[in-house]
């Protein structure tokens, strides 16, 4: 038996299944071509033809220009205009990142990488127009921001699901890792903290500037953030840097972030001494403004390659945003609490967010989560965390946190005025992070998806339409109402059917749930026992006051502290007694006086007493 045929047979099934993200179920360049003009100039894209209607399909469209070279690690720098007509219809290459984390599904799509990546991907229905102006869909990416990116996604689902059905749909890319999140000291135009952040900005503004040659409408714009994007997205509805109207709804689902200064520096310092950008020839340390310029010399392969064995030896370590004074100013979750703008909000959480894989979510989760949590009372809240999670039956706690965040997030919006509809997405054997994603777009659907799964397909029809009925601002489901202002009602959406494709009986749908708390001990723990250990750290949690609820987010005092009265009290002493030094000095003072004028008249006059007897004398003679 000829083995080498066999192995290359199994070779070529696995890269067609693999690759089933990037299938984009048409021939691009037979397809109709779709010339539009922008500010900058013409780009041209195609259409593509799907069961459900046709959608003009635009790739690789510069919003910045490339960050590259001396643009590396660089705030995001205007894009420039061109000539001619500017060919949109190919994909730009990922992102650079590195393979921890993912599966090798996703590797698939990103393999091919260059640092000439940040780009948008655009789909617009072909009904939209100037006229007939359709909602934006914004959609942020997971992935830790280390990894994923557009090419991930399957064309035909976003067409087929959402874009053929009113809707333009824009994917932006942005620089990930240390390339998009850099800490190696200062923040600067030249090397911000948060360039991921401000290229996503800029993505922003240019879509609120040029969405209308699309058909979009620049004043309806959606925002959707998944996994660490919900956290993205969170920031970008609260930041100082982004006008209060930009968005008219927002999806956040399943956010994973964390809140802490210089929270990228560890990793940043790690991968400059690993490349050689901490010291010079002479042991001497180099400025900052020298590890830059060191940091921009190195193939950026090998500043990516370079994070990977922290990566491994700490999976929590998570890249994020952090306080830059610009686009992000909230150090903590009650900073963002206090600077949230009230908006329309669909928040989604798994129901096992961390059974996705608990090895790498909960190690040291207690010890990670507990800094922005807990910040007035570390150890004790770590002991609590691990007395609560560490028992024989260990409870997934990233998972939790996860839950209990999302729920936070709709606590503030609806006390803010904001309406925040919660759903908890429960679909037997797709119950973990991001199983979701694969109804609605087909990611990571080889993973989980079964196609003879009755429930599976019947959730395949429906979870799409729910998210896009919540673009278009549509009811999403009768009698489905907010979350109240204790932070009560959710959705449950799951489909359980017993039997076959062929004869089976639905035994479960997805419902309704009034006056409940989804997970309620996740909430009670963060929120309301975390509370209790670090009360004072929480007490202006918001900035009006919160309505009595079983599992509450401020522990509220009733009446002043006694703690006030002492301070009161001994500052009244020191007042009292200054004023008695102050009365004492002065009455002391004006006695020496007295006293010294006192002395002097009298040996003024024994003075001209002498003078007088004197003259007498020297008048006698």
């Amino acid at each position: 038996m000829d083995y080498t045929i066999v192995l290359k047979i199994i070779l070529v099934l696995f890269f067609c299944y693999s690759t089933w993200a990037l299938d984009v179920g048409i021939d691009v360049d037979a397809a109709p071509k779709v010339d539009v003009r922008l500010s900058l100039g013409w780009i041209r894209g195609y259409e593509f033809k799907s069961k459900e209607g046709t959608a003009n399909v635009f790739k690789r469209v510069p919003y910045i220009s490339p960050p590259i070279g001396d643009l590396r690690f660089h705030s995001p720098v205007p894009a420039k205009s061109w000539e001619g007509i500017l060919d949109a219809t190919q994909p730009a290459l990922a992102c650079p990142q590195n393979t921890t984390d993912m599966d090798k599904y996703t590797w698939a799509a990103v393999k091919d990488q260059s640092e000439d990546c940040v780009y948008l991907n655009i789909y617009a229905d072909n009904r939209c127009n100037a006229t007939n102006p359709c909602p934006v869909l914004f959609y942020l990416h997971g992935g830790g921001n280390t990894f994923d990116g557009p090419r991930m996604f399957n064309d035909s689902l976003i067409v087929e699901n959402f874009a053929s059905h009113g809707v333009v749909w824009v994917l932006p890319s942005f620089r990930l890792g240390i390339l998009g999140w850099m800490d190696i000291g200062e923040s600067t135009v030249d090397a911000p903290y948060n360039a991921g952040m401000l290229d996503l900005i800029a993505a922003l503004r240019w879509t609120q500037q040029e969405i209308s040659a699309f058909g979009g409408n620049n004043r309806d714009i959606v925002l959707l953030g998944h996994s660490s994007g919900a956290h993205l997205a969170s920031l970008v509805l609260s930041s100082p840097a982004v006008e209060a109207n930009a968005f008219s709804r927002a999806f956040i689902l399943s956010p994973a972030g964390r809140f802490l200064d210089h929270i990228d520096r560890p990793r940043s310092t790690f991968i400059a001494e690993k490349v050689g950008c901490i010291f010079d020839d002479n042991l001497e340390y180099l400025n900052f403004t020298q590890r830059v310029s060191c940091l921009r010399s190195k193939p950026y392969q090998e500043l990516i390659n370079s994070a990977q064995p922290m990566q491994d030896k700490r999976p929590d370590d998570i890249v994020a945003p952090q306080v830059d004074g610009y686009s992000m100013t909230q150090r903590t979750l009650y900073d963002l609490a206090q600077q949230w703008r009230p908006i329309k909000v669909f928040l989604g959480v798994m129901s096992y967010e961390g059974d996705f894989d608990v090895g790498y979510f909960d190690k040291d989760v207690c010890y990670t989560f507990m800094p922005y949590v807990c910040p007035g009372r570390l150890a004790e809240c770590e002991l609590k965390c691990r007395e609560v999670f560490g028992g024989p039956h260990k409870i997934p706690i990233g998972g939790t946190f996860i839950q209990a965040y999302t729920w936070l997030v709709g606590h503030i919006n609806t006390n803010k005025g904001g309406e925040s509809y919660y759903q908890v997405f429960d679909q037997y054997h797709a119950d973990v992070h991001a199983d979701d994603l694969a109804f609605a777009l087909g990611l990571h659907a080889k993973r989980k998806f079964h196609a003879r799964n009755v429930g599976h397909q019947m959730q395949k029809r429906f979870f799409p339409k729910l998210l896009l009925r919540f673009i278009l601002n549509q009811t999403l489901v009768e009698g489905w109402e907010p979350m109240d202002l204790q932070g009560r009602n959710y959705f449950y959406n799951n489909f359980k059917a017993i039997g076959d494709p062929d004869n089976y009986t639905v035994v479960i749908k997805p419902h309704y749930v009034k006056g409940e708390i989804y997970h309620q001990a996740a909430v009670d723990f963060w929120w309301r026992d975390l509370a209790e250990l670090h009360k004072h750290d929480l007490r202006h949690l918001h900035s009006t006051p919160p309505p009595p609820a079983p599992s509450p987010v401020v522990v509220e005092t009733t009446g002043v502290p006694w703690y006030i009265f002492l301070i009161v009290i001994v500052i009244a002493l020191v007042l009292a007694l200054a004023l008695l030094v102050i009365v004492g000095v002065s009455f002391v003072w004006k006695a020496r006086r007295v006293y010294k004028s006192d002395k002097e008249m009298k040996e003024t006059e024994k003075g001209d007493g002498t003078n007088n007897s004197g003259n007498a004398e020297r008048n006698d003679v």
